[in-house]
């Protein structure tokens, strides 16, 4: 069951050198928890705070990847969708193949400027798995993507 889905477990904020017997858990707790989601998925762990799931949800529900092509040795592809009521974060991962060997070099084409979407531009260093890359980035909709290799 926990190889595909998120399996999602939260806590109280725990402070590792005060005592929070009132909070019914205490660091060591936390650590096992920890561990064992550690091992039960394989090493895949994001640990965040609930805000920033929330928000990777809302823009995963709201913009969609279109138009997925290649061109002059690059994926290319649209955002559409609208901006999620509510969003704050808009870090996304998607994954990447035929990109070739070293880590990708990634652009991004704004169609729209209104709305601050033109700020939501960061892309983090792209992560090899297996064949394709995993690369989280900050989107938004109204732009082109292009992923280029190296």
């Amino acid at each position: 069951f926990v190889k595909g889905p998120w399996l999602l477990d939260t806590t109280h904020l725990v402070m590792w050198d005060v005592p929070q017997a009132h909070k019914c858990v205490t660091p060591e707790d936390v650590t096992r928890r920890f561990e064992k989601m550690f091992e039960i998925s394989d090493g895949k762990v994001w640990a965040t705070t609930s805000d920033c799931v929330l928000d990777y949800e809302l823009m995963r529900r709201n913009l969609k990847v279109e138009n997925v092509h290649e061109e002059d040795g690059a994926v290319v592809f649209d955002v559409g969708g609208e901006w999620p009521v509510g969003a704050v974060r808009s870090h996304l991962t998607v994954r990447v193949s035929g990109v070739g060997g070293k880590a990708p070099e990634v652009e991004q084409e704004f169609h729209v400027r209104e709305g601050g979407y033109s700020r939501h531009n960061e892309v983090e260093t792209p992560v090899r798995d297996g064949n394709d890359w995993l690369i989280t980035m900050q989107l938004a909709p109204h732009r082109t993507v292009r992923v280029k290799r190296r």
